[in-house]
């Protein structure tokens, strides 16, 4: 057994780059065989009606015409994903395989940071395995838009790391290639205006180690000059490029919400700590927001105090718990765990030095952590099933549009009444449907959902018929709801929809549409329209029957 534990030691300290990269390629070898979900094909939409050359002029000279589509600006990002679609086309093996390959390569960067943070490369090893098997890395790498964060996180750490270089010589070119770093970081997201923050605290951590007298604030000072140069050309670049300014940052923070400002990183922090879901916390902590507020002050003002007082013995953890904090100051307020991915790198560090320190100091603490990081694995299997199963769906309910559209040439304009939108709150393809269907078919069809439906637990049956009234959908009221503009409502409202207007006839606790009555617009002079219901037992698309083909309704497009 003891030889077998040096083997691995051995494995550890002098190959682990290596042990590394094969542990997390194994890890996400199954997510190159998932679908495209929203946002991943809105690239094939917009980059179809152009050259590649044009294309690349617009992302980066031009980009106003993809802000009027509803893109962000994300050069880096958009030029990575042009060539891919120029090589490969809309197949997403390829594309999720980039994925991969930019997660394995934040590993190896992780590692290096964290053992030029901590000074040992063990320690380091644990991080990187902590940050490979956390839940939220699932929805970053297994969602292609997503890969901003891959993305925006390699120049954050590169840039953090090569901070470190310049600790060591203060040469110029290092702090000239942090910046740069930076620059770049902040052309993939916009979140990486912490980083900043992040290199100050890191002066503050290895002050001692500056022992040059003036050193450190010396290093703050030109740090501080080059920030403010680089988020200045950052700035100019955006306001010259696009004609205003498209930093975000403005629109994430409303200063005059206090609970806002307060929850944003608290609902981050929930959402990185909890293996498996904080939904049911969030509610709790919207539901009592003013006693929380109350609750928090004289709880920040005692954790203060006892910082205060025992800051030598809890140095480390303290610096590594700030630099956590740091990285989730910036939260919008429409949370979503694929941004998270940064965060999650911090988070890593601070587990994996309780960790290792805990094992010689208290068996009973180690024991405990130890059953948490098994608790984030089965959270991070848990939701890789939740994906792999959700987007094989996704890929049925695209392949077997296709087919309909490809066997039927006659038809012009196709609505589905029940399309699911969620499966287990996670995304399918609804946005772009119509013209990533018109592409993979070479037609242009009209695609009409006037309802969507999500699925909180598993995918159940919807049941649908025809009366003088309408057409009455009625979801399963133990898991299931229709997605509609409001979050809450009332029976016997009505809300208006481009194609017709909706009746809601029966909700849940929480106020969701889960029986409605779909009243469409007449059009008779357009009789070419099919109207199809995804089958949710058999996963098939079926022609919906009407009671009285003279009531037929038609779609005013």
């Amino acid at each position: 057994m003891l030889i077998q534990f040096q083997k691995v030691k051995y494995l550890i300290v002098y190959y682990p780059h290596s042990l590394l990269f094969t542990l997390c390629f194994l890890y996400l070898l199954p997510s190159l065989t998932i679908f495209f979900i929203p946002d991943d094909v809105r690239f094939a939409v917009f980059y179809n009606n152009y050259g590649f050359l044009e294309n690349l002029k617009n992302i980066w000279l031009s980009p106003n015409d993809l802000y009027n589509k509803s893109y962000s600006f994300k050069p880096i990002l958009d030029s990575i994903t042009l060539i891919e679609s120029s090589i490969w086309g809309i197949n997403p093996f390829w594309f999720h395989l980039t994925n991969v390959s930019f997660h394995i390569f934040n590993v190896i960067l992780f590692y290096q940071f964290s053992f030029a943070l901590l000074k040992r490369r063990e320690l380091s090893f644990i991080c990187a395995v902590i940050f490979i098997i956390h839940p939220i890395m699932t929805n970053s790498t297994f969602w292609v838009y997503s890969r901003t964060e891959l993305v925006a996180c390699s120049f954050y750490l590169l840039s953090l790391i090569t901070l470190f270089r310049y600790f060591a010589k203060e040469q110029l070119i290092f702090l000239i290639l942090s910046q740069l770093l930076f620059f770049f970081s902040l052309l993939s997201k916009d979140a990486s205006i912490t980083l900043p923050f992040a290199q100050y605290w890191l002066v503050v951590w290895k002050k001692n180690e500056l022992v040059e007298k003036g050193r450190s604030r010396r290093i703050l000072l030109k740090l501080l000059t080059g920030n403010i140069l680089t988020v200045l050309i950052f700035l100019s670049f955006l306001i010259i490029i696009c004609n205003q300014n498209r930093f975000s940052i403005i629109n994430n923070y409303n200063f005059s919400e206090l609970f806002q400002f307060l929850t944003s990183p608290i609902n981050s922090g929930l959402a990185i700590l909890f293996p498996f879901s904080y939904n049911w916390f969030e509610t709790i902590l919207f539901e009592r927001k003013y006693y929380l507020i109350v609750l928090i002050i004289p709880f920040f003002i005692k954790s203060l105090f006892f910082i205060y007082s025992n800051n030598k013995k809890y140095y480390k953890y303290i610096m590594l718990f700030m630099l956590f904090l740091i990285s989730i100051l910036y939260t919008s307020s429409s949370l979503k765990t694929g941004t998270l991915y940064l965060p999650s790198c911090f988070f890593a560090i601070f587990v994996g030095t309780i960790i290792y320190r805990s094992y010689r100091k208290s068996k009973i603490i180690f024991l405990v952590l130890i059953f948490y990081a098994s608790t984030l694995f089965f959270g991070s299997i848990n939701n890789y099933k939740v994906w792999v199963d959700n987007t094989l769906i996704n890929k049925l309910l695209v392949n077997e549009l296709e087919n309909e559209l490809t066997e039927n040439h006659s038809l012009n304009t196709y609505v589905i009444l029940n399309f699911p939108s969620k499966i287990n709150h996670a995304p399918t393809l609804t946005l772009d449907l119509e013209p990533f269907m018109n592409l993979k078919t070479s037609s242009n069809r009209r695609i009409v959902n006037p309802v969507f439906i999500a699925h909180n637990n598993g995918i159940k049956p919807t049941a649908i018929h025809h009366s003088k009234e309408g057409i009455i959908l009625n979801a399963c009221e133990e898991s299931s709801y229709f997605v509609l503009e409001k979050k809450s409502f009332s029976p016997g409202e009505v809300l208006d929809i481009k194609n017709g207007k909706i009746i809601i006839q029966k909700i849940n606790k929480k106020g969701k549409a889960i029986r409605i009555i779909l009243k469409l617009k007449n059009d008779t002079s357009d009789s070419n329209i099919c109207y199809l219901y995804f089958d949710e037992n058999s996963l098939q698309y079926k022609v919906f029957d009407f009671l009285d083909s003279a009531n037929k309704p038609k779609v005013s497009l």
